[in-house]
């Protein structure tokens, strides 16, 4: 008589609700229906953030290549020629500047490489009018150069230095002044603009991550000494001449958030 008791309680009256049991079930069905949910979103958010860091990671070595890319292909680059070993280039006391130098790499004290680059200015005035006397140079520029600067006049057939001695501005033209007679004569509309020299390294950024990791980044020192900081992230760079001189391989690692990775790239020297 007490199972069949026992038994009446456990049945659930018509139209009486759910039981005890059924409610338990339902409540850890949809507890763990909740956790995977959470699982999937962690897992999905974590993805997110990993995919966002390895683009973080491309982008950062790809601006950096581009940079060493555009630059490696300017070394050399004077004008209407480049600076060959059989070009005529009139050296100037005081910058020894030859084919062989225009491109210079080097190992660093980190055990990495360090890029020199040199090569004309972009930008360019051209000759206001033939050269008569040797130490007068002609031009029109909206930036007049600065005394003490070093530039490159050239025309296709011959080129050299000269140290800016004196400026005169009449308007939008400058008559320069050089501190040694030019070796060479040119003829009006020959090229001339400022001597960059460019040198490439990675350092410390001085900064640490959340984690208090060091932080490094690609540097640009000019040819004054004034750094600046190009690309953060960039940990490592090694460059080395392909044989036959053909280019420069470039191995870049680079890091962010504790991930680590490595981007290659060759750069074809201009002839």
């Amino acid at each position: 008589m007490f199972a069949r008791h026992l038994d009446f309680l456990n049945r659930s009256p018509p139209g009486q609700g759910t039981t005890l049991i059924e409610v338990l079930i339902g409540l850890t069905l949809s507890l763990f229906i909740l956790g995977m949910a959470i699982s999937i979103s962690l897992a999905i958010e974590h993805q997110n953030e990993l995919l966002l860091s390895l683009t973080g990671l491309h982008d950062h070595a790809r601006i950096a290549l581009q940079r060493l890319e555009m630059e490696i292909q300017a070394a050399g680059f004077i004008g209407c020629p480049r600076l060959a070993a059989d070009f005529p280039w009139a050296e100037t006391g005081g910058y020894p500047l030859t084919a062989a130098n225009t491109l210079v790499l080097a190992s660093t004290a980190r055990g990495d490489s360090s890029i020199t680059v040199w090569h004309r200015s972009l930008e360019a005035a051209v000759l206001e009018a033939p050269i008569r006397e040797s130490s007068v140079v002609e031009i029109a520029t909206a930036s007049p150069p600065k005394l003490g600067a070093v530039w490159v006049i050239s025309d296709c057939r011959h080129a050299e230095l000269f140290q800016i001695a004196a400026v005169r501005t009449a308007g939008r033209r400058q008559q320069l002044r050089t501190h040694q007679p030019l070796q060479y004569r040119y003829a009006e509309n020959a090229e001339v603009g400022a001597l960059e020299r460019t040198t490439y390294a990675v350092e410390k950024t001085g900064h640490r991550d959340e984690a208090g990791r060091v932080l490094f980044a690609l540097y640009s020192t000019d040819v004054r000494g004034h750094k600046s900081l190009l690309v953060e992230g960039i940990e490592n760079l090694v460059a080395e001449i392909a044989p036959g001189g053909r280019g420069v391989a470039i191995e870049l690692q680079v890091a962010q958030n504790g991930l680590r990775k490595k981007e290659y790239a060759f750069v074809a020297l201009r002839n």
